[in-house]
């Protein structure tokens, strides 16, 4: 009877191993080490599984040509099954394919410099069971201004980032590259909004935000930054109460960007802090504040009638 209990010990223990080693495994290929994070809480599903979207609008600050410019921005929040394969939409009867369900976020910004203006879009697609995909799976980020166009894709496939983009500049032009498995600067804000306690501290390495790449025009590459979590002093006009910050510092691109958010679920956004150091040796520092907060079906709502919701959203055109 001891030897048969000796024996089972000896096998449960085992089995232990074995899992946790298939686990740290898991995770060195996936090259993203998560906590163990109860995502989907009650709270979670009543608010992102409501059939709406989150629409939050922000005055916007942006640093651009060596000054601050003052525009809009419109977060949208929404979840939806993602195809694996092809990494778009599920719009067709799923058939037993593949298709998780994503937190996307369409981050758009629209400011003017000097007589032209620009328009900004990225959109990024995190999925929400982290256990099996704790990766994001897309980024595509586009910008128009009256200069041209240019469009960057980042797809998650084997066990890293494809990058794909084109550009109107002739030393970008069209080009493709391949990035190892790390942190995206712009899944920062969708892995916050699924749990703050996603996000990466430390030093950690990083690939900068798809609009940071574009404006700086130095290529896409994995750098290196400080990442910290903490209470927010209080400083600027950001709604909500008991805010925490996270802040990204890239000391080698003496840029920094602070996320300020609530820390109760699910977890808003009420702002961010850009700094940057001009050519002349300034430093500048720009503050986008969010105004005004609403949910709604927005894509069923695109009749005339409709557009009184901007106004509700803060948008005056």
């Amino acid at each position: 009877m001891k030897i048969f209990m000796k024996l089972n010990y000896i096998i449960i223990l085992f089995l232990l191993l074995a899992f946790t080693a298939c686990k740290v495994q898991t995770d060195n290929q996936n090259g993203l080490e998560l906590p163990d994070v109860n995502v989907q809480t009650d709270s979670f599903k009543d608010y992102w599984y409501s059939g709406k979207a989150e629409l939050a609008h922000y005055d916007l600050q942006q640093i651009r040509y060596g000054e601050i410019r003052d525009g809009d921005a419109t977060l949208i929040f929404v979840t939806e099954d993602f195809l694996l394969d092809k990494q778009v939409k599920l719009e067709s009867p799923a058939d037993g394919r593949d298709a998780p369900t994503v937190l996307k976020l369409n981050f758009m910004k629209e400011f003017v410099t000097g007589i032209y203006k620009y328009n900004v879009m990225t959109s990024t697609f995190t999925p929400i069971d982290l256990y099996n995909h704790p990766n994001t799976l897309k980024v595509a980020s586009s910008s128009q201004e009256w200069c041209g166009t240019t469009y960057s894709q980042l797809n998650f496939r084997d066990g890293q980032y494809e990058v794909t983009g084109h550009s109107y500049f002739e030393k970008e032009a069209d080009y493709s590259a391949t990035l190892e498995n790390t942190w995206l600067e712009d899944e920062l804000w969708t892995k916050l909004r699924l749990s703050p306690e996603l996000l990466p501290e430390g030093e950690i390495d990083i690939i900068p935000g798809s609009f940071e790449v574009r404006t700086s025009h130095d290529g896409w590459s994995v750098r290196q930054a400080t990442a910290t979590k903490s209470k927010w002093n209080g400083e600027g006009d950001f709604p909500g109460e008991n805010l925490m910050a996270y802040k990204l510092d890239y000391q080698e691109a003496d840029r920094t960007l602070t996320i300020i958010y609530e820390p109760i679920s699910p977890y808003r956004i009420a702002g961010w802090i850009e700094t940057q150091q001009a050519r002349n040796g300034e430093t500048l520092t720009a503050r986008s504040v969010r105004t005004d907060v609403i949910q709604e079906p927005y894509w069923q709502q695109n009749a005339n009638a409709d557009e009184d919701l901007r106004k509700k959203l803060g948008l005056e055109n």
